[in-house]
């Protein structure tokens, strides 16, 4: 799945740009369901060497409606500040792409976490 995901996203950007441009850096990680949510799916970070970094969630599991997503200071346990804001989850496919201007670096380098929300009405 992760391998399939990522082949996916690299095939957009391909596509997109009409050119292959490899991934410099890449990391995916799998994000767990919490409080019973059954959410689940994987998050997939790639730096293609444009100063950029590239973030896909896809998720199983999701309900309908827009589900706000966003890095955060700390770890789980902390309720840090949101220092990478993304693109909401679309409940109806359970997928999100992200092109921020935070380097990979300091994403991964960081004390971070990923929370994806119920709703934006929902930040709990």
């Amino acid at each position: 799945m992760q391998k399939t995901f990522a082949l996916l996203v690299f095939a957009l950007l391909s596509f997109a740009s009409a050119q292959t441009i490899p991934a410099v850096s890449s990391v995916s990680y799998s994000i767990s369901p919490t409080d019973s949510s059954g959410v689940s799916g994987t998050v997939y970070l790639g730096d293609y060497g444009l100063g950029n970094t590239i973030v896909a969630i896809s998720l199983n599991g999701t309900t309908s409606g827009q589900h706000p997503a966003h890095f955060h200071s700390g770890n789980c346990d902390s309720n840090g500040d949101v220092v990478v804001p993304l693109e909401n989850v679309d409940g109806a496919t359970g997928l999100s792409i992200t092109v921020t201007s935070v380097p990979i670096a300091t994403i991964l380098s960081g004390d971070h976490y990923i929370n994806i929300h119920a709703s934006p009405e929902d930040l709990a």
